[in-house]
């Protein structure tokens, strides 16, 4: 059972780093599972030991920079969260995956709630080729 105002809490990978907290919590916590989840090829069974965990996301960052790989990168995104982060309800209208060619690579920004709609969350990363 999912409770409304329920907080995160997660091992910081970063602990011991320029005073990292070895714990995060709410949404910090989900964005560090997030970060971790789309950074793990499928079957590098790093966090769940579970070979399908992971994502096609840094594979397809060895494709030419382009819209369409943008796409089949948001399609790569998008499947491995909703497989393996059920905290959090994409707000996919809202999300953009955009190429930057100066980078090179993608700016992304990903829009969530986390199990209850009235709080929105906005995650931007830049991904490098």
């Amino acid at each position: 059972m999912i409770l409304s105002g329920l907080k995160y809490k997660d091992l910081n990978p970063r602990f011991g780093f320029l005073g990292q907290p070895p714990i995060l919590q709410g949404d910090e916590a989900v964005k560090s599972a997030i970060r971790a989840l789309i950074a793990s090829p499928i079957g590098s069974r790093s966090r769940t030991f579970n070979q399908r965990w992971g994502s096609a996301l840094m594979e397809l960052l060895q494709e030419p920079i382009s819209q369409i790989t943008a796409g089949a990168i948001r399609a790569a995104a998008f499947s491995s969260i909703k497989t393996w982060e059920p905290r959090v309800t994409l707000i996919e209208n809202s999300c953009s995956f955009v190429p930057n060619y100066d980078l090179p690579g993608y700016d992304v920004k990903l829009v969530y709630s986390i199990n209850d709609p009235s709080t929105v969350y906005a995650y931007t990363l830049s991904l490098k080729a």
